[in-house]
This record gives structure tokens, C-alpha cells and sequence, in this order.
């Protein structure tokens, strides 16, 4: 439940056309949103049976394990996630004389001019799946020194159903009967279309190899290597996909903002409901879009990565470990954030109306969810030294040095690199560092117990005694920043392009370290915005952000008494060096805080805490 639910703000805000059970969402361009995302929600019940067997046979030097395993899942929603409208705002919108634009999307508010408008409210969907999975898994002593692990699994998830045929698809080559362009909104188990509206992955084999050797000759050291394939899950929600089962509309200026799509005084244009079928949700082409089909595409492979490692592993003494891993991680038809395709094609691209120059020029935004296209690749050389708790003592230290590169920007990463695919058409260009990736990160953690008091070295008789049982900790993080990519607040290229307009490079941007300050952290003159109707000549990641220093400690007494009893005191000390860890740079070419840091990460916190264990 969201926070002013059945309080009656769209009456209140003079907002017409909408259910009056939530607050709004507002989004103007370059400031902070205002109302929930989801407005309301319920999702009773989420159920879930899980069955699942294994066996194991022992002969001689062979240990093997086989089984399977079955899921079912259900998952009845009732979403309401717009139920009292979204409305975004943009600086570009006309509301003045000689149609002038605003140049502020707080001003577009104010005058009452939104670029686009969107109502949500679904019925009741009972969403049903299955997962099953077969393994088998051979460890092979195969010699005194060497082990081998063979093994191979088997899964898949069957393709999403509704218990009523609720869910949606769509046909990208059809005829539409309205508009007679291409494009039709297809049903679930009408009209010749399945219950299910995606092809089923079975193919889905994943082999294990592992391998620990110890040398004859190096009793103290240990080679491990190891290869796996892994499958992710099929990702689309309970809740999309539901065209025709809801009470929906969406609303777009057709030219970028010189023409609204309505005016808050006039409120929400008419939501009624069309019967499904295969002219459902379009117009003829140059009237006003009402709607925006989501779907998830019909050849869905399931994501897959293959993750492999090399590591030696040696005992100097002293009960100290030193290990050197390579590890990789490459990955293939993994997810992206849900992305339109209708967007026009470079060759129409131009001023003036854009929506009659669009694929499906009848919708506005056909949305492929989370399309199934992704690459990634990740490599790193790990350096871990171990000592394990003796004499009061033990110590972990980790450094990593990885690169990460994908072509998919990840739902998290969407506000700091290259703000989603900037063109449908060129997805070449989306290759880039990964907004995950960390390319130096060094950990030390370690606790001491100080050799005093009972049963330790020193003053562990008597009276003294009491003045022991102090143990001292800390946690070191130490790691560079992440990459950002600059985009434009404005986006100018009329050409309803899936995510932001980025930037065009003029020269580098980043500045060196002694140059940056938080009021500057690149150099904002290095870019520039893209002449409209154009897409920006920036990657996704142009820039690395600020990097992370953080050192927690803690101190704890321990006093026991009895035999079951303890007094412990704690003090800990977060970010005891009360060190700056900024934010990343504000991105948006325009916007008042671009290249500035506005904002840091939590400074020194000190807690005390008493327990009493028995």
C-alpha cells in the first residue's frame, strides 16, 4: 500500500479522468518524482510447492549422486500500479506564445502541459509456471592426490499461463485491421493463439567439471580448477502483459512535446474498455495514440553463463593460507531492462510529427519485456591471505582486479550508465563497461584478543583477572568507482528511442585527480548536447566515479561468571575515519547539478550495546 491511499487527492488536486483512491505519480524532467510508483497492490496467494529427491551410490574410489526436482508456482495479483494516472513533464513542452517551449519541466507542471500520461488497473491475474530439473554428480578419487568432479543438469522453466487466459502478446508482422499497418495485439487461447504466448526453452544442459590436485612434491600446496555452465530464470513478472484485462491508457505527445497529448485542465482522455481482439488498443495512423502494448517476445532462450576458475592454494605455516584464483565469467541471451521497439527508423527521423513515423504508428510504446539479448564478460585475478584464528589472532585480506563489460544495462544500473539503449537500432554501441564493474577492491578484515585476563597470557589470576576478556576488531574496504555515462536532460531526437539521448564528446572529459572537487568532477565543456533529430557519439560509461574508503572497528568486553553467564560490552565505530565517500556526479547535460556531487554516503556513526547471555 502506498502512502495517501483512499484520502482523494486527484479530487483534491482538481485531476479528473482518474480513480480517486491514490496519489498521482509525477515525473518532470531533472527533478526528484513525486507519488509511488506502485500506487496499489495485492498479491494473494503467492504459492509455491517444491518436491525434490536424490539418491547416492558408493563403489570403490566413486561417490555419485543423482535426482530431480519439481516447482510449481502460483501467483494471483491484483494490480492497481496506476490506478490514479502517471504524468511526466518536460522542458521542451509548448505552452507559450509563438510556441515557445518552457525550457523547464517545472514550469511545463505549472502551466499544465505534460509530454505524456499513463492509467493502470488490472483485474485480478492468476499466473501459473513450472520448473523441472534433472542432476547427476560423480566425485572420483582418483588418485591419493587428485580429485575429479564430473557432472551435468538438466532445467527448465514451461512458459508462463493464466488460470483465465489473461495475458497478452503481440504480432509484430500481422496487418492491423484499424490502421492497416503492422502490429496486432494478440490474446491468450483466442483466435488461434495458445495458452501460452512464448516457445518453451528445453534444451537447457549444463555440464560440471571440477577438478583439486595436491602435488607429490608440494605437500603444502593445492591447484584447483573448475568449469560450469549456469541458466537464469526466465524473468518476466506475474503481472505483465495483461492488455484487455485492464482498464488502461496511455498518452504521448506525438512531436516531442510541441503538441500535448491533453491538458491537466481537461483531465485523463476517456479509458474505455475494447473488447480483445486484432484491432484492440490501435488508432488509424495520425490520430491520437491511447495505448501502449507490453509483451514478452515469442523465441524467449533462457539466459546462460559459462563461469570457470584457476587457483593455487599454499600453507606457508604459522596457520596462514595464500591463495591465487583467476577467475571468469562469460555470459550470453541474458536480460535487459524492458525496451520499446517502436522507435522510428533512421531514415524518417526529422522535426515535426514522429508518432506517423514509427513502426506502429497505432501504438505508442510497444514494450519487449526484458528482451533476452544481453552479452557480458567478466575476468579477474583474486588475491586472498588467510591466517585462521590462533593465539588470539586471525586475519582475512582479499584484493580483486576484474574488468566487466556488458551490453545490457541492467534495471539497477539504469541511472548512472547511458540511461538505457539510447538506439533500438545500433545496439553495437551499447557495449561498454558495466555499471557493476569495480576494477581494483581490496578487503582486510581482522579480529585480537588482547592476551590479558582469564585463561590468556597475562593477569589471569586473581583480581586482575577482571580487567580482561577485551577483544578489538576492524573491517578495511578500499575499492575504485564504478563507470558513468553522461546523457542529455533534453532529449531531442524525436524519435521515441528506448532510453536517454546521450551526450556528444567533444574531447575527454575526465579531469585528472588533483583537478576534480565536488562542485567539478569532470570537465563539463568536454561534451556537448547533439543536434536534434541525432543521437549522442558517447559510449554508455564515459567516466569513473568517486571510489569507496571505509574503516568499521569495533571493541568488546566479555565477562563471564558461572558457568553459563556473560556480561558483554560493545563499542563500534562506523566509518571511524569519518572519511567522504561521495555519490556519483549528476549526469544530465542541462540540469543545474551536471558534474556536480551532491550528495555522500554516511559519515562516522558510533553505537554502544550491552548483552547478557545465560
Amino acid at each position: 500500500m502506498s502512502l495517501g491511499l483512499g484520502q482523494g487527492w486527484p479530487a483534491k488536486l482538481g485531476l479528473r479522468g482518474v480513480s480517486e483512491r491514490a496519489f498521482p505519480r509525477v515525473n518532470p524532467a531533472g527533478y526528484a518524482s513525486l507519488g509511488p510508483n506502485t500506487q496499489e497492490r495485492t498479491q494473494i496467494p503467492i504459492h509455491d510447492t517444491h518436491l525434490v529427491d536424490a539418491a547416492a551410490w558408493f563403489r570403490g574410489k566413486h561417490s555419485i549422486r543423482f535426482g530431480g526436482e519439481v516447482r510449481l508456482a502460483r501467483n494471483v495479483d491484483d494490480l492497481d500500479s496506476q490506478i490514479s494516472g502517471m504524468l511526466a513533464f518536460s522542458p521542451l513542452s509548448t505552452a507559450l506564445p509563438g510556441n515557445a517551449s518552457t525550457g523547464n519541466a517545472l514550469a511545463s507542471l505549472l502551466l499544465g502541459v505534460p509530454n505524456s500520461g499513463s492509467i493502470r488497473d488490472t483485474d485480478l491475474l492468476d499466473r501459473r509456471a513450472k520448473y523441472f530439473a534433472l542432476f547427476v554428480q560423480e566425485d572420483w578419487k582418483a588418485t591419493a592426490s587428485l580429485t575429479v568432479n564430473l557432472g551435468a543438469r538438466w532445467e527448465t522453466h514451461t512458459p508462463r499461463a493464466d488460470a483465465s487466459d489473461r495475458q497478452n502478446g503481440f504480432d509484430a508482422f500481422a496487418i492491423n485491421p484499424v490502421s492497416g499497418t503492422h502490429g496486432v495485439v494478440v490474446f491468450a487461447g483466442r483466435n488461434g493463439a495458445g495458452r501460452t504466448l512464448y516457445n518453451g526453452d528445453y534444451n537447457n544442459i549444463m555440464p560440471r567439471l571440477g577438478l583439486a590436485w595436491k602435488p607429490s612434491r608440494l605437500t603444502r600446496t593445492v591447484i584447483r580448477s573448475a568449469y560450469g555452465i549456469f541458466y537464469g530464470p526466465p524473468q518476466p513478472g506475474s503481472n505483465t502483459a495483461s492488455a484487455g484485462f485492464e482498464t488502461s491508457g496511455s498518452f504521448a505527445s506525438p512531436d516531442n512535446g510541441i503538441t500535448p497529448p491533453f491538458l491537466l485542465r481537461e483531465g485523463f482522455p476517456s479509458t474505455m474498455r475494447a473488447e480483445p481482439g486484432p484491432g484492440f488498443g490501435a488508432v488509424r495512423a495520425g490520430e491520437r495514440v491511447v495505448f501502449s502494448p507490453e509483451f514478452i517476445g515469442r523465441d524467449r532462450a533462457l539466459g546462460y553463463s559459462q563461469q570457470w576458475n584457476f587457483g593455487v592454494q599454499h600453507e606457508p605455516g604459522w596457520d596462514t593460507v595464500v591463495e591465487v584464483t583467476y577467475l571468469g565469467n562469460v555470459g550470453h541471451k541474458l536480460n535487459g531492462p524492458d525496451t520499446s521497439i517502436n522507435q522510428v527508423p533512421h531514415d524518417r527521423m526529422g522535426p515535426g510529427n514522429a508518432q506517423v513515423r514509427r513502426p506502429f504508428p497505432q501504438f505508442g510504446n510497444v514494450t519487449l519485456i526484458a528482451p533476452m539479448w544481453g552479452n557480458s564478460s567478466y575476468h579477474a585475478l583474486n588475491l586472498k591471505l588467510e591466517k585462521r584464528f590462533s593465539h588470539g589472532l586471525n586475519l582475512l585480506g582479499n584484493y580483486t582486479f576484474s574488468k566487466f563489460i556488458d551490453d545490457v544495462t541492467a534495471s539497477q544500473e539504469a541511472g548512472t550508465v547511458g540511461g538505457g539503449t539510447q538506439d533500438l537500432y545500433n545496439r553495437r554501441a551499447e557495449k561498454a563497461l558495466s555499471g557493476n564493474d569495480v576494477r581494483h577492491r581490496f578487503v582486510w578484515s581482522s579480529v585480537y584478543e588482547l592476551p590479558i585476563g582469564k585463561g590468556r597470557r597475562w593477569l589471569s589470576q586473581g583480581i586482575a583477572a577482571f580487567l580482561g576478556g577485551w577483544n578489538v576488531g576492524a573491517i578495511l574496504i578500499r575499492q575504485s568507482g564504478s563507470p558513468v555515462g553522461l546523457v542529455t536532460q533534453q532529449n531531442t531526437t524525436n524519435a521515441f528511442n528506448p532510453g536517454s539521448q546521450r551526450v556528444n564528446v567533444l574531447r575527454d572529459p575526465a579531469l585528472p585527480a588533483s583537478e576534480r572537487t565536488i562542485a567539478r568532477w569532470f570537465d563539463t565543456s568536454a561534451v556537448v548536447a547533439p543536434p536534434p533529430n541525432t543521437f549522442g557519439n558517447a559510449g554508455r560509461a564515459l567516466l569513473t566515479g568517486p571510489g569507496l574508503f571505509n574503516l568499521d572497528s569495533s571493541l568488546l568486553k566479555n565477562h563471564r561468571f558461572g558457568e553459563t553467564y556473560n556480561v558483554q560490552f560493545r563499542f563500534e565505530a562506523f566509518n571511524v575515519l569519518n572519511h567522504a565517500n561521495f555519490e556519483e556526479p549528476g549526469r544530465a547535460l542541462g540540469a543545474p547539478g551536471f558534474g556536480v556531487i551532491n550528495d555522500a554516503r554516511p559519515g562516522r556513526s558510533l553505537q554502544f550495546g550491552l548483552k547478557f547471555a545465560f
